[in-house]
């Protein structure tokens, strides 16, 4: 049987290892080689081979490393090249103790990739934390890193943002198209009823902000603008209107 395509996390695990130990090129017989491909259940050859796509990815290798670069390779270095903090936290998701743990973070992100959507309240923290980074991969990619709003483009000033609150709706939380990519202004904005936005994906603003000069400024500089949508996962309309109904303060 096939082995599966790599997944998200998997590549992510793996790109930590590279960026921690010095973009270096670790092979089959390295120990931490050796415990990552443990818990994915991959060879170490095969995990040493994915260190050696980043390498070829990476602009500082000089074209150093192994051609054969996959997408996923390319959009988790697009993603993760400058936040190591956020790589650990998926390698230590990824790499756990007990191996059936490891098995349940990386079948949450599969489920997911799957569209099932559905993420309780009752699930493990480590499944929950998987199924959170997962929707800010996903959003980080489709929206080609930057802020659908101001452009801001730097992965780690950027934020998965629901539309439909994630307490609100336990089936929709992993659903790319409930989500949209912002920067914490403007994440902060929209979560907090105070933008919103209509059906053509143009920013209104709320009367919520009346009276605080340099926050309706702020607001009033984007008002009617419109969003940098990805056309295949837009945001669905139903979750829109939900949000202007329950969410924006429009009093």
């Amino acid at each position: 049987m096939a082995r599966m395509e790599w997944s998200d996390f998997e590549d992510a695990a793996c790109l930590y290892l590279y960026l921690k130990y010095g973009r270096r090129q670790l092979d089959d017989t390295d120990k931490e080689v050796i415990k990552l491909a443990r818990a994915i259940g991959r060879t170490p050859a095969a995990v040493s081979y994915k260190l050696g796509n980043f390498r070829y990815v990476d602009p500082n290798s000089h074209g150093k490393g192994f051609e054969h670069v996959s997408t996923t390779d390319r959009k988790i270095w697009n993603a993760y090249k400058d936040d190591l903090e956020n790589l650990e936290y998926i390698y230590e998701m990824v790499v756990l103790d007990k191996k059936s743990a490891a098995e349940k973070v990386l079948d949450e992100e599969r489920r997911i990739d799957e569209g099932d959507f559905y993420i309780p309240d009752s699930a493990g923290v480590a499944s929950r934390r998987a199924g959170q980074e997962k929707i800010r991969i996903n959003a980080l990619s489709l929206y080609n890193y930057k802020c659908a709003i101001c452009g801001m483009d730097h992965p780690k000033l950027l934020v998965a943002s629901h539309i439909v609150p994630w307490a609100a709706d336990k089936d929709i939380r992993g659903d790319p198209q409930n989500v949209m990519l912002l920067c914490p202004l403007h994440d902060r904005m929209f979560d907090a009823g105070l933008i919103s936005l209509n059906d053509d994906f143009t920013v209104i603003v709320s009367k919520a902000l009346d009276g605080y000069e340099t926050a309706k400024r702020a607001a009033m500089s984007i008002s009617g603008m419109k969003l940098s949508i990805p056309a295949d996962f837009a945001p669905k309309l139903e979750y829109l209107q939900y949000h202007r109904q329950h969410v924006f303060k429009n009093d």
